[in-house]
């Protein structure tokens, strides 16, 4: 009987932990979008916020590190022309 109920939470525990898997993949998805969305009409401060947070939620994904890492570039070229950002 205990070691039914003890596989029983083995794969509770084990599907709770693929939903949360699931779901911050879903969350960093959104902020990463809305950083693209947001640096393309130059709100600059907060594409950065979404950035950060995209990449925090996922460290592991290269898409969002290179897209932060090409924002932070392209945020540096701008600001040494001279332009607003």
């Amino acid at each position: 009987m205990k070691k039914g109920i003890g596989i029983n939470f083995i794969l509770i525990v084990v599907f709770i932990l693929t939903i949360a898997v699931v779901i911050l993949q879903f969350a960093a998805d959104l902020e990463f979008n809305s950083a693209k969305k947001l640096e393309s009409v130059y709100l600059w401060q907060e594409a950065e916020g979404k950035y950060q947070l995209a990449v925090k939620l996922n460290p592991f994904n290269a898409q969002y590190l290179a897209g932060y890492g090409n924002f932070l570039k392209e945020r540096a070229f701008i600001k040494r022309i001279g332009l607003p950002g």
